[in-house]
């Protein structure tokens, strides 16, 4: 049994070259009888791989391996390259899909990154079908239909079907059709607007970047780099995934980008992110998927790899939306769901069950629910989602982060996203992404207004209202974060920038994110992160010392409760102060 990654994507956008991965397992194709004829005998590098796609090419044969399809990143030796550069050709997508440095360089391959993310595309939208019992991929009847299809794939009936049948790309034409102004006037919206609100929010492999925070990152730049920087690099995975299906459907005329430029911190008028706008095409389509006035509902393609990336026990948690879905198909009922759950050996309580539906319509698929939550509604058709024989109830080992995360959910009142901090707060290769979220946060959950910064000589973030300010540092740990020299010094040394406010002392003039009218006595500092260890306290308080200022630590789990007391009305700005000038980690009661 071989589970593989697919339903999402993030870098593959040219049809063209989606039709030819196509027309590899279609052997009525003139790819296939290239392949077959002279490209696998002419780029296909090492003999014994070359032996066994030609022989079953020859053969016509429609169905291949995983690996014959991707292939693996080897050197000429046969070694693992430790460069994708230094790989050679020994695949079938590898050999199909020309990189785009091919007209001047000559290399007549691509790399297994690239072969995997066709692959996944073409899997995603219902082209191909994966068999996890024998790893092997086939054609399916919408595949053949659009290899067979002599029309651009931009004007190809079969690529629109398959586009219109995915269910992320639905939700982000759904996000579209409902961002309207009081006029009913449709507004363009940016990839972290439609980000915000596509995918499993709350859990790793779904996080989005504020669409204020990026655009006063814009604002506040002063280069043509560090812009292009940003347009290009600066957003979260959900955003990515919703960057790149927009692009999907420009190309297919559904949406229109719209560029537009605003001014920056210097005066001058620069382009913003782009945004997208539903066309009427887009309009006549989405009414069409969603079954209105005299369509019929579009029957969506949900492949159980789908329902998940990167949370913990994967194979686990999808097979239990899976399971939800293919009940609400026959049943509406929220008790009834939770037995048949419970039968087959899922024991998740209702908030958990909850926040998968919110999940699911969070990535295409429309449910509602009443008001107590015990009528569940769905409001679109798919087949049964096939589900692999895993023992996925045996496999799963529910950590105590897990149940951290499901007690705050129950108890709190967050929106979804923010509970992917507990994940985050966690994982040392995400700290940028809990610099954002904490920011988010702040100014969401607490009522600050806030600015990131980051980078050399500045503290991540900074938090004020028009009575105090704070200077935050995020540290991401999966052990806890325990008293750093180093760290010490640097939030002394931010303490005394805001102090001396001496542009000849820090180029980077970080303080005057502050309003001008803000004292730095009024300015205190704060530690954010998993959980602190060992002698923290004795950190907190040297640096009190020394910086001749007040300051705390905040655990991520008090960072969330806090968040929904302030929104409750449980908590004021005025209890936030006395308790940040303790020196001491913040504990809400």
């Amino acid at each position: 049994m071989q589970v593989r990654t697919y339903g999402w994507v993030q870098n593959p956008s040219d049809f063209n070259k989606l039709k030819l991965v196509v027309q590899i397992l279609d052997s009525g194709s003139a790819h296939y009888r290239r392949l077959r004829d002279s490209t696998v005998q002419g780029v296909i590098h090492f003999d014994d791989v070359k032996r066994n796609l030609q022989s079953k090419l020859d053969l016509g044969e429609e169905i291949f391996t995983y690996k014959e399809l991707v292939g693996t990143q080897r050197n000429a030796l046969g070694e693992v390259a430790s460069r994708r550069a230094d790989a050679v050709a020994d695949s079938l997508i590898q050999i199909t899909v020309m990189p785009q440095s091919y007209k001047t360089t000559g290399k007549n391959f691509t790399d297994n990154w690239t072969s995997q993310g066709y692959l996944s595309w073409a899997l995603s939208l219902g082209f191909l079908e994966h068999s996890p019992e024998t790893d092997t991929v086939r054609i399916t009847t919408l595949g053949r239909e659009f290899s067979q299809s002599a029309v651009d794939p931009i004007n190809d009936e079969y690529l629109l079907q398959a586009i219109c049948s995915y269910p992320p790309a639905t939700r982000v034409m759904n996000i579209l059709e409902n961002a309207k102004n009081d006029k009913g006037e449709y507004i363009p919206l940016s990839k972290f607007q439609i980000g915000s609100q596509l995918g499993f929010k709350g859990e790793p492999g779904y996080t989005s970047y504020s669409h204020e925070l990026a655009e006063q990152a814009l604002i506040e730049s002063t280069s043509p780099k560090e812009q292009n920087s940003l347009r290009q690099d600066f957003e979260g995975t959900s955003d990515k995934y919703a960057r790149m299906i927009a692009s999907w459907l420009t190309k297919l005329r559904l949406v229109q980008s719209v560029q537009t430029k605003i001014p920056n911190s210097l005066g001058e008028k620069i382009s913003t992110y782009q945004r997208y706008l539903l066309t009427a095409k887009g309009v006549q389509q989405i009414k069409r998927i969603n079954g209105n006035s005299s369509h019929r509902r579009v029957q969506k393609h949900i492949p159980w790899a789908m329902l998940g990336t990167k949370v913990e026990n994967l194979n686990y948690v999808r097979t239990r939306r899976a399971i939800i879905l293919n009940y609400l198909l026959r049943s509406t009922s929220m008790t009834k769901l939770r037995e048949e759950l419970q039968a087959k050996g899922f024991n998740d309580g209702t908030t958990i069950i909850q926040a998968d539906i919110l999940g699911l319509n969070g990535i295409g698929i429309r449910i509602s629910h009443s008001d107590d939550w015990q009528q569940l509604i769905l409001k679109d058709s798919f087949k049964p989602i096939e589900i692999p024989s895993l023992n996925v109830t045996q496999e799963a080992i529910i950590s105590e982060r897990a149940t951290q995360k499901e007690r705050l959910m129950q108890s709190t009142d967050l929106p979804m996203r923010f509970y992917e901090l507990i994940d985050i707060a966690y994982d040392g290769r995400r700290n940028r992404d809990f610099e954002m979220l904490t920011m988010d946060l702040l100014r969401e959950g607490y009522g600050f207004e806030t600015q990131l910064l980051g980078g050399g000589r500045k503290p991540d973030v900074i938090a004020y209202n028009d009575d105090f300010g704070i200077i935050v540092d995020t540290k991401a740990y999966g052990k806890g974060y325990h008293r750093s020299q180093p760290e010490e010094d640097k939030m002394v040394r931010y303490v005394e920038d805001n102090r001396e406010r001496d542009a000849s002392v820090n180029n980077t003039q970080w303080w005057l994110g502050f309003p001008e009218t803000l004292s730095y006595q009024s300015v205190y500092f704060l530690w954010v992160s998993s959980f602190f260890t060992g002698q923290f306290g004795s950190q907190l308080t040297n640096t009190a010392i020394r910086s001749r200022t007040n300051g705390a630590a905040l655990g991520v789990e008090n960072l969330l409760v806090g968040a929904d007391k302030f929104l409750k009305g449980k908590l004021n700005h005025n209890q936030i102060q006395l308790k940040i000038r303790q020196d001491s980690e913040i504990i809400w009661d």
